[in-house]
């Protein structure tokens, strides 16, 4: 605007930036780049350059408070801490966390199939596949249950969401073959989440 730039280096700047502008600012970006006047071409980039700056404070007024965890409203929400503090924190650890307890559990899973039988063997070997596969629907249940909000609200769809949570606990006490059946009833949980409770796209 100042004449201390060649226009051709702020055009590659804006062609640069063209994926991230709205519509509107990217139709006057090209309307700058198409004008052959200078003095034009100036007030247009001038016009366009006050936008920008209009444009960034409204995204950071609706941007999330990463401080207190608050939205644009002021309201502190579970959605909100989410996003602002935990995920950050927990996502990268998730894959190590996981990785340490596989270990830990392949360590005391060879300690018990050495001295046990087979109905035992059984039930060991189910119970760690069961947990393994608990623990990968978890994962992908938590992220778009409360980060991407894809989850068809119904009683029924809460209930089954609930139970599927409190699914580890028939782990620890009934018959030696009580791993297989906590096996198929996740596997089944996860077939009717896909299929029900899930949305097929964000709205």
């Amino acid at each position: 605007m100042h004449d201390q730039s060649d226009f051709f280096d702020v055009a590659e700047k804006m062609s640069k930036a063209s994926s991230l502008m709205p519509y509107e600012l990217l139709k006057e970006s090209m309307q700058c780049k198409n004008e052959s006047d200078i003095e034009k071409r100036k007030g247009l980039i001038e016009e366009l350059y006050t936008k920008i700056k209009d444009e960034i404070l409204r995204l950071k007024r609706n941007q999330y408070d990463s401080i207190t965890s608050k939205s644009s409203d002021g309201v502190t929400s579970i959605e909100n801490f989410m996003k602002s503090k935990l995920a950050p924190f927990v996502y990268p650890l998730m894959p190590t966390f996981c990785n340490l307890v596989l270990l830990l559990l392949t360590i005391y899973f060879i300690f018990l199939m050495s001295e046990s039988t087979i109905t035992q063997q059984i039930l060991y070997i189910s119970v760690v596949m069961a947990v393994v596969i608990y623990g990968t629907l978890m994962i992908s249940m938590v992220s778009l249950v409360i980060i991407k909000k894809r989850f068809n609200n119904s009683w029924l769809n809460w209930m089954l969401f609930f139970l599927f949570v409190l699914s580890p606990l028939s782990l620890f006490e009934g018959p030696w073959y009580r791993g297989i059946i906590a096996i198929v009833l996740i596997i089944a949980y996860g077939f009717y989440a896909a299929k029900k409770s899930i949305k097929k796209s964000i709205p």
